[in-house]
């Protein structure tokens, strides 16, 4: 399925990409488009523990690369999300090995998020899907959100200098984004093949597939026991912030304010549970 170490078109762009997300990513948050306004739901791998495993003595990174993207391969996991501490959705995620992706792995994630107002409701559902190469390095990016009867759709595709071409809805125009933005939904998988590392854990560009793939720029700080995970967004419209808690793993368990959007793991049966929306 793949090119072997060296050759092709995954090797130094595919090592690169790792070892520069391995260094750096320590923690996801998404920025969505939700009553109106942008507001943080940050999330990290939910559900069983993933345990990377990778020889100690194995220094080529090629081949390290290869048991990274492997370790990923059934990955699923659960969400709900909240409002003000009630529930307006739920989201799920998954990662498959797939002949149809481009570079071979495909990231899926469904997000519904349900207003009511008064005795009516609405609901908009969001669906993206990210083609990934052997190193967790994105290829394509696809975009699918469904508001009432209004659908849109965008995409981001790799230019031959690796540079993103972004197209969103009805806009005029593609936009050309700088290559080293990673999909926003593609992070948790990162923080869980790197861990939480005091300090520093990110610093560079995202696209945010539930804001239109609008590019903003993420720093992460993670506290000096683990515990928590300090987030700050820059976007067009300003800076937002947000804090997740951490288990022993590294792994968010909860994330956001209780007076606000949060979002925290959850199981198939709470997912499946019926729920009234907040006004």
């Amino acid at each position: 399925m793949f090119a072997a170490p060296g050759q092709g078109r995954y090797d130094r762009v595919a090592v690169t990409r790792l070892r520069q997300a391995l260094r750096q990513t320590g923690f996801a948050a998404r920025c969505s488009a939700l009553l109106g306004a942008c507001a943080w739901l940050a999330v990290a791998c939910g559900g069983p523990a993933l345990t990377l495993i990778v020889p100690e003595d194995q220094d080529d990174p090629a081949a390290r690369a290869t048991h990274v993207a492997s370790a990923f391969d059934g990955y699923r996991a659960n969400f709900v999300l909240l409002w003000k501490g009630a529930r307006i959705g739920e989201a799920k995620e998954r990662m498959f090995a797939s002949d149809d992706a481009e570079g071979g792995y495909r990231f899926e994630r469904e997000e519904r998020v349900v207003v009511r107002r008064g005795q009516a409701t609405s609901t908009a559902v969001t669906r993206s899907r990210v083609d990934l190469d052997v190193g967790m390095g994105a290829e394509r990016i696809d975009v699918v959100r469904e508001s009432g009867s209004v659908t849109s759709r965008g995409r981001a595709v790799r230019l031959a200098d690796q540079s993103w071409q972004v197209s969103y809805g009805e806009e005029a125009a593609a936009r050309v984004v700088d290559g080293s933005a990673v999909p926003a939904s593609l992070v948790p998988l990162l923080v869980a093949a790197d861990g939480a590392v005091p300090g520093r854990a990110f610093s560079g560009s995202v696209l945010v597939e539930g804001s239109g793939l609008a590019r903003a720029d993420l720093r992460v700080d993670i506290s000096r026991d683990r515990r928590y995970a300090l987030a700050s967004l820059e976007t067009s419209t300003g800076r937002l912030r947000a804090k997740a808690e951490l288990d022993a793993r590294g792994h968010v368990v909860a994330a956001g304010e209780s007076t606000g959007v949060a979002s925290r793991r959850a199981s198939e049966a709470e997912l499946a549970s019926a729920f009234v929306p907040p006004e």
